[in-house]
């Protein structure tokens, strides 16, 4: 974490703490109506959305630190490809599984596969780490200035 002072990092800590106890307090409350009502695409629509600002939000110090820098912005395609896709896949694949037909499942994926993204935990870890892969991507680099000498000495 690059925060300048330690009010910054309590700050920090007090926001992620904060947000984390609302997103579980959320899903508790909905997993009570799930029980209930069994009407699970509430549940798969607030986890889609919620474990991914989980992440972003404890990649939110190195954003801070880019934002701060001069520089143009770019994206880091290497890793938002080889790490955020994945992630992206592996958290989502039980949401896709709920509105896709059985078929394609087993076509898009192997039965060890599945067993691995039905687990809550697995779902909820990739889920964080896609929204942190996300924020942590954006990065300013620094503009190079190229000086061309327009004036040549004539060599006699």
């Amino acid at each position: 974490m690059q925060f300048k002072s330690v009010k910054g990092n309590i700050i920090y800590a007090v926001l992620l703490f904060t947000v984390m106890m609302v997103v579980f307090y959320i899903e508790m409350r909905i997993r009570e109506r799930v029980a209930t009502e069994f009407n699970y695409l509430t549940k798969i629509i607030y986890i889609a959305i919620s474990y991914p600002i989980v992440g972003a939000m404890i990649g939110l110090p190195n954003l801070w630190k880019q934002f701060n820098e001069e520089g143009l912005w770019k994206v880091n395609a290497p890793r938002m490809i080889f790490l955020g896709l994945p992630s992206f896949v592996i958290a989502n694949f039980v949401f896709a599984a709920t509105f896709l037909p059985n078929e394609t499942i087993m076509l898009l994926a192997s039965k060890n596969f599945m067993l691995l993204s039905m687990s809550d935990v697995i779902t909820y870890v990739f889920q964080i780490l896609f929204g942190f892969v996300l924020v942590t991507s954006f990065y300013k680099k620094k503009q190079v200035s190229v000086r061309t000498d327009t004036t040549q000495k004539e060599s006699s």
